[in-house]
């Protein structure tokens, strides 16, 4: 039987960890002096980030910044905050791969008008996305579906930067989500995973678009230390940062859904997995599948990150992680995709972690 880490609720199965004789993993032991190494030379403040932003003012042709915006609280508080407190020119993009809520993107419009701000809607080719969905869930990698569906919409970024001549990207990801993204290494293994199984299936259409759209990657900088400011000026690369990797920004959800809805007409979408928040309704299927394979998803990874940032308690971190799909759900995904590969089951029974029964 699995045993979990008693501060961050990660696995014993999750790669790389291991736990001391007093059931703390070591990247629980190892996470002050990483978060030491990686935030040295950032922002202590709100003032220190406004004046460093004032750099990309006027950068670009027309716009300052590029703003993902899913409609989701996170995302469009981030928004409200570039263009009003630190009074960039933003190009917002929303992104629509087939699942997401009409909520969400009603929020989107609405948002983007209130502010006067412009809005580019990118649908996202369905038959690749299907396919992505399908090829991992089918298969034995122990990837996430989710993780690798946002990585895609993460590079749809850059390439609208690139197109649009923007110099700054901002994003809305949590700080569990950052400390994913970063990792250069892992998501160049993961590709080329991915890459070795499509070819198993001889989708050569397929593997062209999904290494093509990989390559952006290197067509960016993440800003990690301050010096990646200035590679990012001379080399002409857009600059990205994620929104929440800041001490000083911590999510405070309610606030800004009340926010949101009394100046803009902001409505709450309906929530799915986590508990609590709105991914599109892939995330019962792809997780489901995460589950099978790993018994653990990417959103356990990012919330044991979270938990050591005193972001979320123990208590909260179980209570939106527990995987409760409607009935039927997984059924209909499974046939909107094509997957065949395993019994998607009308419901499913949880164990103690709220994870799915085998």
């Amino acid at each position: 039987m699995e045993k979990h880490c008693k501060k961050c609720l990660l696995p014993d199965t999750f790669p790389g960890l291991t736990l001391d004789e007093n059931d703390v993993c070591n990247l629980c032991n190892n996470f002050e002096n990483e978060i030491a190494r990686k935030s040295s030379n950032l922002f202590e403040n709100e003032e220190e980030l406004a004046k460093f932003l004032k750099k990309f003012k006027k950068r670009g042709n027309k716009y300052d910044v590029l703003v993902p915006l899913s409609g989701g609280v996170d995302s469009s508080n981030a928004l409200v905050t570039i263009v009003e407190k630190y009074n960039l020119r933003p190009l917002v993009y929303h992104n629509d791969d087939g699942f997401v809520s009409k909520i969400a993107s009603d929020n989107a419009r609405k948002l983007c008008a209130g502010l006067d701000v412009d809005l580019v809607v990118w649908q996202h080719d369905m038959n690749f996305m299907k396919k992505l969905f399908r090829y991992i869930n089918e298969s034995d990698l122990k990837i996430s579906t989710c993780l690798m569906c946002g990585t895609i919409l993460y590079l749809n970024n850059i390439e609208l930067a690139r197109k649009f001549d923007i110099p700054l990207i901002i994003n809305g990801f949590s700080k569990g989500g950052f400390s994913i993204i970063t990792n250069r290494p892992r998501f160049n293994a993961m590709v080329e995973q991915i890459i070795a199984e499509v070819l198993k299936r001889a989708d050569i259409q397929f593997v062209r678009e999904f290494r093509n759209k990989f390559k952006l990657m290197d067509e960016h900088v993440i800003l990690q230390e301050l010096e990646d400011a200035e590679e990012s000026i001379r080399s002409e690369l857009p600059l990205f940062i994620p929104y929440y990797m800041f001490k000083f920004n911590k999510t405070d959800k309610e606030a800004y859904k009340e926010n949101l809805m009394r100046r803009f007409d902001w409505q709450p979408m309906p929530t799915s997995y986590p508990c609590r928040t709105t991914n599109c309704i892939m995330i019962w299927l792809n997780t489901y599948s995460d589950f099978r394979k790993m018994d653990y998803t990417y959103f356990t990874e990012e919330y044991a990150y979270m938990m050591r940032e005193g972001e979320f308690s123990q208590e909260q971190a179980k209570k939106d992680l527990m995987f409760s799909p409607p009935p039927g759900m997984l059924k209909e995904l499974a046939e909107q995709i094509g997957q065949d590969a395993f019994e998607c089951p009308d419901s499913v029974t949880l164990d103690n972690w709220g994870k799915p029964c085998k």
